[in-house]
């Protein structure tokens, strides 16, 4: 449950962030992105464009579902369009980083980080349990308990003003087979991930849940073969609000994959 928490917490950064200025070297470094057809046909941003038309008090769940089919149904970006979208936003979007955790002396690490965590990390938020991709079911899962994952309450979460109480959420939406996939992808990946979590996890969600065996109706979506999309065209109906979309979209490559 922390980790579905801190994703959470994550979206709420970004949405913080589509709300103020970027800084100008931010815009020119995002304006760099978004005209480079790889990386805009490979982070879909545009597929975010439905959180400009969200206000404060809506949940963002949708409209992050439709980015993750969106980022999905695409080729993965290829390390020389990863390398070009680290190089660029690290030289002009320090300060918005900045939200994310990373400081400049971090810099040369972060390439490396990307390269290594991306595919996996992909994998992960590609999953689904039948039509439904299972970052999305689980989001609208913990909406039942805790009501609306709006902007206004994911701000409080990250000033801990909410009166949220993870206890509450039950395990059903913590240990259900999306998340036991999930866990599978990443143990077999970055095998010393829960060394030290894994005897928590097995209490709270039993033995079985750490097997390793994949439950059954849960599928991968990721495309793995190279396909032709149409992000960069659509980033160009949004001159004003694309450069946001893109920091949306490469910050939460940056900062899933940490």
């Amino acid at each position: 449950m922390t980790r579905v928490l801190a994703a959470i917490t994550l979206v709420a950064g970004f949405a913080t962030v589509s709300a103020q200025n970027l800084t100008p070297g931010c815009q020119n470094a995002l304006k760099n992105i978004a005209a480079n057809q790889d990386a805009a046909a490979c982070l879909t941003p545009a597929a975010l464009v439905g959180i400009a038309a969200t206000n404060s008090s809506t949940s963002l769940v949708g409209p992050i579902g439709n980015w993750l089919d969106s980022l999905c149904g695409v080729s993965p970006c290829s390390n020389s369009t990863l390398d070009f979208v680290v190089s660029t936003l690290t030289s002009g979007c320090s300060a918005e980083l900045s939200l994310v955790g990373y400081t400049s002396d971090q810099q040369s690490n972060i390439e490396a980080v990307v390269r290594q965590y991306y595919p996996t990390v992909r994998k992960v938020v590609c999953l689904k349990d039948g039509n439904d991709n299972c970052i999305t079911k689980t989001l609208k899962a913990v909406e039942s308990v805790v009501g609306p994952l709006s902007i206004d309450n994911l701000a409080k979460i990250i000033t801990g003003s909410s009166n949220l109480n993870s206890s509450a959420i039950p395990k059903e939406v913590y240990c259900s087979d999306c998340t036991k996939a999930q866990y599978n992808i990443i143990n077999k990946e970055i095998p010393n991930a829960f060394d030290g979590s894994k005897s928590d996890i097995t209490q709270q969600c039993g033995s079985s849940f750490v097997d390793g065996q994949d439950p059954s109706g849960i599928t991968q979506s990721a495309v793995a073969s190279p396909s032709k999309g149409n992000a960069a065209h659509m980033l160009s109906a949004f001159p004003d609000t694309s450069a946001t979309y893109a920091f949306l979209a490469v910050a939460g490559l940056f900062a899933m994959a940490a």
